[in-house]
């Protein structure tokens, strides 16, 4: 028995360096790929943003910790007329920068001072005030804009 517990105990240990954080990938093109953590993410230009989505529910809005996407690309010196956001799955969706930047994206890193699983739309989410007051870009153009399990934002010029 004492083997056994000892042979889980060093699966379980060698087990442990198999999980990796996921890095937040800008690709400028295909030689310049600049990876961001989520402490890069939480530490460059921190912001929150408190929001209802879509797909809470009756849910009370929740406040995202992160950095808005106009901040994000300035970190990488990039203002592209055309990005692509791409999830985890490979789903995507390309996204006219500027409307972007004018519906106030945000890259979503913490949920209510949490890290997001990926089973729930983590570990980063593009996100925008939805229903907020001032959001001129109708919620129906947001929302396929707003990827979750987002792993790359791809530079389209």
């Amino acid at each position: 028995m004492a083997i056994l517990r000892t042979a889980i105990a060093i699966c379980l240990l060698l087990g442990a360096g198999i999980v990796h954080a996921v890095d937040l990938v800008i690709a400028v093109d295909d030689t310049n790929q600049i990876a961001f953590s989520k402490e890069d993410l939480l530490s460059m230009a921190p912001a929150e943003l408190t929001t209802a989505t879509p797909w809470d529910g009756d849910e009370p809005p929740a406040t995202y910790q992160g950095i808005y996407l106009e901040d994000l690309f300035a970190e990488v010196a990039q203002s592209p007329d055309q990005i692509r956001a791409i999830a985890l799955n490979r789903y995507s969706s390309d996204i006219p920068f500027k409307e972007a930047i004018e519906a106030q994206a945000f890259v979503a890193v913490l949920r209510n001072g949490e890290p997001m699983p990926i089973r729930d739309r983590g570990p980063y989410w593009l996100i925008f005030p939805f229903f907020a007051d001032d959001q001129a870009t109708p919620i129906n153009v947001l929302t396929p804009w707003a990827v979750w399990q987002l792993q790359t934002l791809e530079v389209l010029d």
